[in-house]
């Protein structure tokens, strides 16, 4: 039996799904008689280009598509095995003989961007000055890697990813088809797993028959149990604890296992971009970049990765509640000491100032003297006069710029 992804492969334009701009432009090229000379159809993988390839093919020259179908005038290439340049030399000679039953002779080079220079220089030429019955359908998930003379004598269409819905709703229609039980939440946790490729949703589909289905209707739940992914209630309470600093019930959470990292990394990044905040969003690119090569076990590095990331939000909150007498050291008059000798500080401000200027500053004397200014002026304000701190406005010295 064939895989979901080969049966349900699409058999016309009106069977694809998500690329409705490419759609409508190439019908309208098909209806009106006016073909380009060379397609580039580019986008991630699973999003129809092959496909849309094939029916183009097959519609220009009034052919019947059928999935299994082969035609000598229609010639797929796969660049990835065929890159040389003597490769692309014999296509160009074939593609002097004219096609033998349709109107065009038409060749589908699939992930064109593998091609080596000095075939792509090959390929130029004939695109400069194609056969009038010859078309060219280039394929790449890398369009990045197609030199710049190629991308001018094309048309590029851009296939982009689908949606969770429409992923969703297409495979509510294929396990429909297929008489699979599925809940919903169980049909929109592989649509989010998929990426928005059409194909490994189907391919997640069918996997998620084998491992859980037979008993009944597939749960969500099931298919996190099966598939090693962290539940998406354990993703909502870590970010919740993460958002009001409890480091407590953070290490709990992690403490009952994430499974699969790159699935946990994945589900925490669709949950924070559905309410993103700077905080969230921070952590997440921590969490990324922290991962890329990962030094110790990742399971303690995402663990680090979130209490690094809490402690600056619990800092914050101990040190919000400093007012400006907090700020102010006590008068020479009270302590008996010159005026520029400030006494020790409450902890509060110990804590503020070494968030800003880093441990060792608070407990130099240049630290001292810094947290100290704004009570020397308080002091000299209250010996010179009673007016109001805020009544009289210091001046800023030309040999310091303190208070």
């Amino acid at each position: 039996m064939r895989a979901l992804y080969r049966r349900y492969r699409s058999k016309s334009l009106d069977d694809i799904v998500g690329q409705e701009a490419t759609v409508a432009a190439l019908k309208r090229a098909l209806e009106s008689g006016k073909l380009h000379h060379a397609y580039l159809l580019s986008g991630a993988r699973g999003t129809g280009k092959t496909s849309v390839a094939r029916i183009l093919a097959h519609m220009a020259n009034d052919f019947t598509y059928e999935l299994e179908a082969t035609h000598p005038d229609i010639i797929e290439i796969d660049a990835a095995s065929n890159t040389g340049v003597d490769n692309i030399r014999e296509l160009i000679e074939r593609a002097a003989l004219a096609p033998t039953a349709g109107k065009y002779k038409i060749y589908i080079i699939d992930e064109v961007h593998m091609l080596s220079k000095s075939a792509f220089n090959a390929l130029l030429k004939t695109l400069e000055e194609p056969p009038t019955s010859v078309i060219f359908i280039l394929a790449t998930t890398d369009p990045e890697k197609v030199p710049i003379t190629i991308m001018s004598r094309v048309q590029h269409f851009k296939f982009g990813l689908a949606d969770s819905t429409t992923v969703a709703k297409h495979l509510r229609m294929v396990a429909g088809r297929e008489k699979i039980l599925v809940a919903d939440e169980a049909l929109e946790f592989l649509a989010e797993s998929s990426g928005g490729s059409f194909r490994d949703a189907l391919s997640l589909l069918e996997q998620a028959n084998a491992v859980a289905g037979g008993g009944g209707t597939i749960s969500r739940e099931a298919l996190e149990t099966a598939f090693g992914v962290p539940a998406l209630s354990d993703i909502s309470n870590l970010v919740e604890a993460f958002n009001v600093g409890d480091r407590d019930a953070i290490s709990d959470i992690l403490d009952n296992g994430i499974g699969n990292q790159k699935a946990f990394v994945e589900g925490l990044a669709r949950h924070i971009l559905k309410t993103p905040t700077a905080n969230t969003l921070a952590l997440l690119d921590d969490l990324i970049n922290t991962l890329k090569a990962p030094a110790i076990d990742p399971l303690l590095q995402i663990r680090l990765v979130f209490l690094k990331r809490v402690m600056p939000q619990t800092l914050s909150s101990e040190s919000s509640d400093i007012t400006l007498s907090d700020t102010m050291s006590p008068s020479p008059v009270a302590t008996g000491k010159p005026p520029y000798e400030s006494p020790s500080l409450p902890p509060q401000h110990d804590v503020a100032f070494t968030r800003r200027h880093g441990e060792d500053a608070s407990h130099s004397p240049a630290g001292h003297y810094a947290y100290g200014s704004a009570g020397r002026y308080a002091s000299a304000v209250r010996e010179s006069s009673a007016t109001d701190l805020e009544d009289s406005p210091p001046e800023r010295t030309a040999a310091t710029g303190d208070f």
